[in-house]
């Protein structure tokens, strides 16, 4: 879906990512198996981004990472600005 709504150039599943973490009013530690997802987009699609993963994320409180790249080769930076129609 992000694909086809042009937020995502591209979409990389991880499957079987096992977390750790603290949930819940009593604070348990929680043992979960999730998937990691690398979203490949454009600073002028974060806040799109946001707003459909709160509106479609299953998770009260969805995990959302951002990295700035410091550098990126021409071709690639060419495709993904095509993909998100940022020409």
């Amino acid at each position: 879906a992000l694909v086809e709504a042009r937020l995502a150039a591209c979409a990389t599943v991880l499957p079987e990512a096992r977390s750790f973490y603290r949930w819940g009013e009593n604070d348990a530690i929680q043992d979960d198996r999730e998937a990691v997802v690398f979203i490949k987009t454009h600073r002028e699609k974060l806040a799109a981004l946001e707003e459909f993963f709160r509106a479609h994320h299953p998770y009260d409180c969805p995990e959302l990472v951002v990295v700035d790249i410091a550098s990126l080769s021409e071709s690639y930076r060419d495709w993904l600005r095509r993909q998100l129609h940022l020409e």
